[in-house]
């Protein structure tokens, strides 16, 4: 399977909160893994997860 930039992009976030499986959790990865920008797309998301769950941990304010 083969996804153009355009769906990889928008299909990020399956990856960052493991939605993804099979044949789509690897045609992300693949693209993710050659695109610098969904590269960096996708670790901005990750750490902004990251963040949000740190702050829900720590008892900070709920998000909207």
């Amino acid at each position: 399977m083969t996804l153009s930039h355009d769906e990889a992009n928008a299909r990020l976030l399956e990856l960052v909160y493991g939605e993804a499986a099979g044949q789509d959790r690897a045609a992300l990865e693949a693209h993710a893994a050659a695109c610098a920008r969904c590269a960096a797309d996708l670790a901005a998301l990750g750490d902004t997860r990251a963040r949000l769950r740190a702050a829900l941990d720590d008892g900070g304010p709920a998000p909207p």
